[in-house]
């Protein structure tokens, strides 16, 4: 036995140095390869499942909108992610933002399996960065949650934020339990050391996929992992405990016909959901003259002080044609916006084509977007000849001492004075579960810059 052992072996051997002395004497030779087989084939394997069960996604969009951090809202977007139930999503990507605002970070977007373009398409909720976000009637600022830290000790924790999001490293969870909650958990580390958590959980349907994707505000994002692993909840949570904050608005006009007529009109709406505030003036068939110094807005706190009041004109102006033809939906006033309690106040003298009733003034109050925005919504929209229209309106919340026998001829040329309040209403306690910048953004207003509208 040893004998063949050892004939084996060195036939082996002879075999060998054969085979490398032919090697010898042939030519060299490359493969004609594409240039990019190495990505090809890094792509193959991460598209594999990489260990037990995490299977790692194909990032077709290394690089989410433009370099230069000018991606307008709802404009550059990463890939899509269909998320089925039972799974859970991880993202990982590097954060940049021009600055300008909290908001121009990474913004998460929780949609039904269908695309954008489709009419099925349909929005579970929109978070952002920065503790805020809008979605369906599930959607519950209340659950958002955040432990943002005030680094420089200045009462502020948003410059602090904005400083940690530049270039930080974010981690976004999005695990779509079969229990029918999707639960999101962000987390960024910025370049100065800084941790930021942000937590927020929704119901989504139990058995159907999920889309998740990123959408750019002033802001992109060099994308490095995504990826998926089973769902972390293995038993049904208990419902959350939340608290929940509306708000109230309060209309009261002032009219003084060039008689000297004085005629009260007032308005109350109830149940505003959280958020932003805001409000504009405009004409159908007359036109407005706008006092700068009486026309301004400010937070509901600072209606007593007017260093703290912005003023969305400098100079008399006019708004609407002279001639009274202007139509409908095309002369407005600046827009106005305010997040949390605001006061909004207009005065100017109105003139109508006293065609109809309604050739006047009318004021709107909305969620603070913009009006060519996708998520713009109208609270109410009053009329100057007590109708009105909208989510939260409510004939039976309107007042007037009005005399219809010549209002038409009242309200031409007459000076019109309105105040209109945004406040918050006993807040109704489900639970104590709330972040204490939950509480903070409750409790705190603040009034936006002119021109500037809320994301």
């Amino acid at each position: 036995m040893k004998i063949t052992k050892l004939m084996m072996c060195t036939v082996c051997a002879v075999v060998l140095a054969f085979s490398l002395v032919g090697c010898d004497k042939l030519d060299s030779f490359s493969i004609d390869s594409p240039s990019d087989l190495l990505n090809r084939i890094d792509s193959i394997a991460a598209s594999k499942p990489n260990t037990g069960d995490t299977t790692y996604v194909t990032i077709a969009t290394p690089i989410v909108g433009a370099e230069d951090n000018s991606a307008g809202w709802w404009a550059s977007f990463s890939d899509y992610y269909t998320i089925p139930s039972n799974k859970l999503l991880h993202l990982e990507f590097i954060n940049y933002s021009s600055g300008a605002n909290r908001y121009n970070n990474w913004d998460i977007v929780v949609t039904n399996a269908s695309e954008r373009s489709s009419s099925s398409y349909s929005e579970y909720f929109v978070l952002r960065s920065d503790a805020a976000g809008w979605g369906n009637s599930d959607y519950n600022s209340s659950l958002i949650t955040n432990d943002y830290p005030d680094t420089d000790g200045d009462g502020d924790i948003w410059n602090d934020f904005i400083t940690t999001m530049q270039g930080a490293h974010i981690s976004i969870d999005i695990d779509h339990s079969s229990f029918g909650t999707v639960y999101v958990t962000a987390t960024a580390i910025g370049t100065n050391g800084t941790t930021l958590v942000e937590k927020y959980q929704q119901s989504v349907s139990a058995t159907d996929d999920i889309n998740a994707f990123l959408v750019c505000d002033g802001s992109h994002y060099v994308m490095k992992k995504a990826y998926f692993i089973p769902s972390k909840v293995t038993t049904e949570p208990e419902t959350p405990t939340v608290e929940t904050v509306t708000y109230r608005a309060d209309m009261t006009a002032t009219i003084t016909s060039v008689t000297n007529q004085v005629y009260n009109y007032t308005f109350f709406a109830e149940g505003l959901p959280e958020g932003g505030f805001g409000s504009f003036l405009l004409t159908d068939g007359g036109h407005m003259i706008i006092n700068p110094t009486e026309t301004y807005y400010c937070a509901l706190a600072d209606t007593t002080n007017a260093a703290a009041w912005f003023y969305p004109y400098s100079v008399t102006t006019t708004i609407g044609d002279v001639d009274n033809s202007t139509l409908w939906w095309s002369a407005f006033t600046n827009y106005t916006a305010v997040t949390g309690e605001g006061y909004f106040h207009y005065k100017f003298v109105n003139y109508s084509s006293k065609a109809n009733a309604w050739n006047n003034w009318l004021i709107a109050l909305t969620n603070g977007q913009s009006r060519s925005g996708k998520n713009y919504k109208e609270y109410f929209v009053l009329r100057s000849d007590n109708y009105g229209w909208g989510t939260y309106y409510s004939g039976d919340n309107l007042t007037n001492n009005f005399n219809f026998d010549n209002f038409i001829t009242e309200m031409d040329g007459a000076t019109v004075e309105i105040s209109l309040k945004v406040s918050e209403e006993t807040t109704t306690t489900k639970s104590a579960v709330i972040s204490k910048a939950m509480k903070s953004r409750a409790s705190k207003s603040r009034a936006l810059k002119p021109g500037e509208t809320i994301k």
